[in-house]
């Protein structure tokens, strides 16, 4: 079994709007509101409102997984603690209708 980096996304980008995929084609833009842009501890980072800001992947093969398949899913976040409030989700993946 040979690892593969399918996408990494830094999140470093100085604006709003389209999320460059360093490693692959699956490039992000923004779903309903657009993270906001602030300076990081590297470099840039995006600030996610945790209501309606989000970054939509468009649909590709390369994570069409079977139920078999084995993977992960690396990443970095702080949240603030004083701030949780409920369910919150950080990565999601709606099912293509038109993948079985």
């Amino acid at each position: 079994c040979q690892a593969e980096i399918v996408s990494y996304w830094k999140f470093n980008e100085t604006a709003s709007g389209v999320y460059n995929d360093f490693t692959g084609n699956n490039h992000g833009d923004c779903s309903d509101t657009c993270p906001v842009p602030v300076t990081g501890k590297i470099n840039g980072a995006q600030i996610f409102d945790g209501v309606s800001s989000g970054v939509d992947i468009m649909t590709s093969s390369s994570f069409n997984w079977l139920t078999t398949d084995s993977f992960s899913i690396e990443f970095w976040v702080y949240k603030d603690p004083s701030t949780v409030d409920g369910n919150e989700v950080i990565i999601g993946r709606n099912l293509d209708p038109n993948y079985s």
